[in-house]
């Protein structure tokens, strides 16, 4: 999975515990037997520099990565001041490793899948 910004990450945060929606704290239904939440900030859907809220991702809010070994879906959790989230389903707890690259900003999560 990739996040990319048009600025900066300052911060990023994983955990691998079952998460809630933001706001209204309802479970989320996730494919996947482990989840890897993901918080981006600062980072939002949306730009608020301007006049208007202006998108900056019109994509979906749930994702089927299709024929992947590890990853079953990415669900974006949250989108509340300067914090956006996501949670990616996976087939069974792995490991994994976080990056932040430059060129564009772009946050990498890598998912080592069994066997």
């Amino acid at each position: 999975m990739e996040a990319e910004q048009a600025h900066t990450i300052d911060g990023w945060a994983t955990s691998t515990r079952p998460v809630r929606e933001d706001g209204s704290g309802h479970v989320v239904e996730v494919e996947g037997e482990a989840f890897l939440e993901l918080r981006l900030t600062p980072a939002s859907g949306v730009d608020l520099t301007g006049h208007s809220a202006d998108p900056t991702y019109e994509g979906p809010t749930r994702i089927d990565p299709g024929a992947t070994v590890a990853v079953e879906e990415l669900v974006r959790t949250g989108d509340f001041e300067a914090n956006l989230a996501w949670v990616v389903g996976v087939a069974e707890r792995a490991p994994f490793a976080v990056a932040l690259l430059d060129d564009p900003v772009r946050l990498v999560v890598d998912v080592v899948p069994a066997g």
